[in-house]
């Protein structure tokens, strides 16, 4: 029998920032995983307490990496941490090179 997966679609413009009880909602997780997640700096909310915490768009695609990245290859915390920053050095060095590009594809004309 097929394993099935619930597919989520939202619309979260840039500006939208969600709540820990939201954050939970739409990735199906109790809050002690996100306080988790929050305390090996995988997310990292805003606001100081955990009643106070939001979450931007870009923290809830973070969250749902590391839990791809958890069930997929079944890595711990900190394992999903890790290669979390090195995809995020990886996007960092892309974005260089890109620019390095059009540098010198201009001065080349």
């Amino acid at each position: 029998m097929a394993k099935k997966e619930l597919l989520i679609i939202a619309d979260y413009s840039e500006e939208s920032l969600l709540t820990l009880e939201e954050l939970c909602g739409v990735c199906d997780i109790r809050i002690e995983v996100i306080r988790d997640f929050v305390s090996h700096d995988i997310v990292k909310p805003t606001g100081n307490a955990p009643e106070e915490w939001m979450f931007d768009v870009m923290q809830l695609q973070r969250l749902q990496k590391a839990l791809r990245l958890q069930r997929d290859f079944e890595l711990n915390l900190h394992g999903a941490a890790l290669v979390l920053d090195l995809l995020d050095e990886l996007e960092k060095i892309r974005a260089h090179i890109t620019l390095l590009e059009k540098h010198y594809s201009k001065s080349g004309e």
